[in-house]
């Protein structure tokens, strides 16, 4: 690091954090301050380091001086502390993502394809019959039910930016940005063929079939469509009234949304 500058060796996301604790000591405003960066090895590995700030004070003019930064190395807490992030935004049963996960997630891209003008679906999955399921089988049949369930959905969902949440419940939640109606149905109809493909035994699913299956519900935005209003609590409601449509019609089987206003949500159709 001898002979050059700081600011090489910080990682550029983390630099502005650093200026501005810097500016703050150079203008006496504080006298010491602790920021966190990233930055490299000599190998070239990314490492995490904990600088203690502090300004110096000429003894006999009592102008700054400089600055002392005293660092170590806190990597192996930063991993840990990913870690932790990414399980407390897992659902302990299933290991898909949890509610929490959802609710950043959906806000997250609504704004994204807001921005960009593109569109944003959401893919509602419920376990029909559920409640017979548990009663026949057992709590611990249900749940293992529930994970094959999510290995299933999840393994239907392709792209980097999609996600699979378990909901609440027997529910899934399937977030698809940058994703117009069709394409949304298309993955929709491929999960729920997929799970029915897997013949989980059920004997209490009623006439006509003896395996668990699902009712799906799809609903599809244009978030740039409605600045100013109401955003993806519309889509969600609109994906959720679809698959109560799904179960009303039979279960087992996909029911669109149908066009939404830009805003104010249209009944099923």
């Amino acid at each position: 690091m001898i002979g050059r500058p700081a600011a090489e060796e910080i990682h550029a996301e983390d630099l502005p954090q650093l200026i501005t604790a810097v500016g703050r000591l150079r203008s006496r405003e504080i006298e010491e301050e602790t920021v966190t960066y990233r930055t490299w090895r000599a190998d070239g590995a990314e490492i995490w380091l904990e600088s203690v700030l502090r300004t110096v004070i000429h003894p006999i003019t009592g102008v700054l001086d400089g600055l002392v930064a005293v660092s170590r190395d806190v990597t192996v807490r930063k991993t840990l502390e990913s870690q932790l992030s990414a399980l407390a935004r897992l659902d302990g049963l299933t290991g898909v993502a949890n509610r929490r996960a959802f609710d950043e997630a959906i806000g997250r891209e609504w704004t994204r394809c807001q921005l960009a003008g593109a569109p944003l679906s959401i893919i509602m999955v419920d376990v029909d019959r559920f409640k017979d399921f548990n009663d026949r089988y057992g709590h611990q049949g249900g749940d293992a039910c529930l994970r094959v369930v999510a290995a299933t959905v999840g393994a239907t969902i392709r792209r980097a930016g999609d996600l699979v949440a378990r909901y609440g419940g027997e529910e899934f939640a399937v977030l698809l940005p940058e994703t117009d109606l069709p394409g949304a149905l298309a993955v929709a109809e491929r999960l729920r063929q997929e799970v029915a493909a897997l013949r989980l035994p059920h004997i209490a699913a009623g006439p006509g079939t003896a395996a668990i299956t699902v009712s799906v519900g799809v609903a599809t935005m244009l978030p740039a469509a409605r600045r100013g209003a109401p955003g993806s609590e519309v889509l969600i409601e609109a994906a959720d009234r679809a698959l109560y449509e799904a179960k009303q019609k039979g279960r087992n089987r996909v029911v669109s949304a149908g066009p939404i206003d830009p805003l104010e949500p249209v009944p099923s159709a």
